[in-house]
């Protein structure tokens, strides 16, 4: 529940700063949640058979996979401006590109690990999910600036 509330929360943080949806980033939410809903099945099989390192490698590869969505649904929504406004720093988009591909690059690394000993594999795991529940402070962005003319609701 945990890891899925570290994915729920990053999902949220995006769409703080996202103003705009088209067709393609609504495709792309949906592939990120398919990667999200097999979450508990790779986990439920790593409560189960976590000494197996194929079950190691089957976490693993979950996790790149969704990480690796949240990365395309930033880097989508963030390209050009396409669907956040304009006052959106590129060294925020960028540090928050940096953050996410850090996953995948950890996981990664566990799965290396796991041929030597799955009990480091499994704790590294640990890990990473510990770090992306502390917040960075360079994590933040800015609240929305308001439009000209616009009322706040």
């Amino acid at each position: 529940f945990l890891i899925l509330g570290i994915y729920w929360v990053a999902h949220q943080h995006q769409f703080r700063v996202i103003r705009r949806v088209d067709r393609t980033l609504l495709w792309i939410n949906l592939a990120l949640f398919v990667g999200i809903a097999l979450i508990p099945v790779s986990a439920r099989l790593l409560g189960e058979y976590g000494h197996y390192q194929t079950v190691i490698v089957l976490y693993g590869c979950n996790l790149i996979a969704v990480r690796l969505m949240l990365y395309v649904h930033w880097a989508y929504a963030t390209g050009r401006y396409r669907l956040v406004d304009p006052w959106l720093s590129p060294e925020s988009i960028a540090y928050l590109k940096r953050r996410i591909l850090w996953g995948p690059v950890a996981y990664l690394g566990a799965i290396g690990l796991s041929f030597w000993d799955t009990r480091l594999s499994l704790l590294v795991y640990v890990l990473v999910h510990l770090q992306f529940i502390l917040p960075s402070r360079r994590e933040h962005i800015p609240a929305p600036r308001p439009v000209a003319g616009s009322s706040a609701l």
